[in-house]
């Protein structure tokens, strides 16, 4: 388990990167709006809600993925986001899901029980991809990079991170 006080919040992350990939997270930032149930759902959560997020700017779907989850914190005082960089957590990652991919978003509850998890793609996308060959694989994850799936971002990161 990582000590949640190690972890940098969204301005660190931007700030703590190349000017150039700061910028591409901030044009997406201002691009993802929230949907207006997604924004009730979060405005009403009353109980603290801790988030480890494992990633790295230069990551194109890490860039995708934050923007979501810091405007999810906004709406919300008890939601707090805790991000790592997977460098040197790669034990930790694969401790919890097998696998040292990012982005990786956990959630644990006070007893430090894995409640929620979400690993490089949503569900469903990933679903999407088995079966392709690997031409068809890099067309539909460049749609996913270009905004084309971002309702099941938004949809899996309230389902399977903030609902648990």
């Amino acid at each position: 388990m990582v000590e949640l006080e190690e972890g940098i919040g969204f301005e660190q992350y931007l700030n703590s990167s190349k000017e150039e990939y700061k910028q591409e997270q901030l044009q997406i930032y201002k691009q993802v709006n929230l949907a207006d149930n997604t924004k009730e759902i979060i405005s009403k959560i009353s109980k603290k809600i801790n988030i480890i997020i494992f990633a790295e700017i230069y990551c194109p779907d890490c860039r995708i993925l934050l923007p979501y989850l810091e405007k999810m914190r906004e709406l919300n005082d008890n939601i707090s986001i805790y991000i790592f960089p997977r460098k040197g957590y790669e034990a930790v990652m694969e401790e919890y899901i097998e696998v040292a991919r990012i982005p990786t978003i956990l959630r644990f509850d006070s007893s430090k029980q894995l409640l929620g998890q979400f690993v490089e793609f949503p569900q469903d996308f990933k679903t999407m991809l088995k079966g392709l060959n690997e031409e068809e694989k890099k067309a539909l994850i460049e749609n996913y990079r270009c905004g084309e799936y971002n309702r099941l971002i938004e949809q899996e990161i309230l389902e399977e991170i903030i609902l648990r």
